[in-house]
């Protein structure tokens, strides 16, 4: 009985690392796959079993991996991204929403809209507009406007 009570309590402790050897191996698809998307990003072409292929995983394997770890599904984590990067764009660079879309793999402004006011709640040009009133003022602008006054 002396025996099997330390073998129990390290079974136990085995368990554990095994989980968490389970875990970090998991996390280094997941590194893999966000860097291969942020890579790719501007490829109409890129999908679940693309990321996937080039992580070495399958497609299935890998988008249950996001969801378990990040609560959220592969392709929904690559439109996150992708609109996150269209907002930027539109914010800082002078192009038109049509250019955004495909600079952002989008196949077309149709789908980018759509996408774009499913995930933010606005259309682009509603988003645009919105970030053009609540843009900070340059010291130019600033001094411009204090003449005029």
């Amino acid at each position: 009985m002396q025996l099997l009570v330390p073998y129990f309590r390290s079974a136990g402790n085995l368990a554990e690392a095994e989980k968490n050897e389970a875990k970090t191996k998991s996390w280094v698809h997941i590194e893999n796959a966000v860097s291969y998307i942020y890579k790719n990003l501007c490829e109409t072409e890129l999908d679940n079993s693309q990321i996937a292929e080039a992580v070495g995983v399958s497609a299935n394997y890998l988008t249950k991996l996001f969801q378990d770890h990040l609560g959220i599904s592969l392709h929904t984590y690559m439109l996150n991204i992708r609109i996150e990067r269209a907002k930027q764009l539109m914010y800082k660079e002078n192009k038109s929403l049509t250019e955004v879309a495909y600079l952002c793999g989008f196949s077309g402004i149709h789908v980018f809209s759509k996408i774009f006011k499913k995930i933010v709640g606005m259309s682009p040009s509603k988003f645009l507009e919105n970030s053009v009133l609540k843009a900070p003022i340059t010291q130019y602008e600033a001094v411009s406007q204090s003449r005029e006054d």
